[in-house]
């Protein structure tokens, strides 16, 4: 969307409104659906007993209540533990990684220009992609600043302690077992999807 501007100030609005969707998205967004994610399973299972409670033997009974228990178990699992953080922190290193690669491939459009066609196609010449170039270089530090902010309002929207996480993950990192980290024993209370990152404890590994 942003290099399909007109021209490089109609970029920096538009780049500036995706900044503020991001905020929004990371603080609101994200959580909620995330949120109904995680409760589907328990408002699955309330229908079905609400639709199909009659003609029940008191075994099927029995079964769907343990079900109710271990989803709910479930639940409180995924939205009390620190999954939810973990979740936020990878959005967060996913969006930091394409923000500082993007000068490097803005400078890789430059010196590939012809060879690419890619920058010619949205109408911008060699010598302007160099405005591109710089403007993502020198929005690192003031989207550091904004990831500061955003950061700082989930602790206060949601309750958690990133600090003493991030405090903790070193410290774990620190009195590793083994000296490849992935080698350790996986935590079963952070789902398949974000147990590699938790054991990396976000170090050098």
């Amino acid at each position: 969307i942003t290099c399909g501007a007109h021209n490089f100030v109609d970029f920096t609005l538009v780049f500036l409104l995706e900044v503020a969707l991001n905020v929004f998205q990371r603080l609101l967004l994200y959580p909620l659906l995330k949120t109904i994610t995680v409760l589907w399973p328990r408002w699955k299972i309330l229908v079905s007993r609400a639709v199909n409670n009659r003609g029940l033997t008191i075994e099927a009974k029995k079964q769907r209540e343990l079900e109710f228990k271990s989803v709910n178990e479930e639940i409180e699992l995924r939205t009390e533990g620190i999954e939810p953080l973990l979740d936020s922190l990878s959005i967060y290193s996913m969006e930091k990684t394409g923000g500082m690669l993007l000068p490097f491939m803005c400078l890789l459009l430059i010196l590939l220009y012809r060879e690419t066609e890619m920058a010619s196609r949205y109408n911008i010449n060699q010598h302007d992609l160099l405005y591109y170039c710089l403007f993502a270089f020198y929005m690192i530090p003031w989207m550091s600043l904004v990831d500061s902010l955003v950061l700082s309002s989930q602790e206060l929207l949601y309750g958690w302690r990133m600090h003493d996480y991030l405090s903790f993950q070193r410290w774990r990192f620190e009195n590793r077992a083994n000296m490849w980290n992935l080698l350790s024993q996986k935590d079963d209370s952070v789902s398949r999807s974000l147990q590699n990152m938790d054991l990396l404890c976000f170090s050098s590994q």
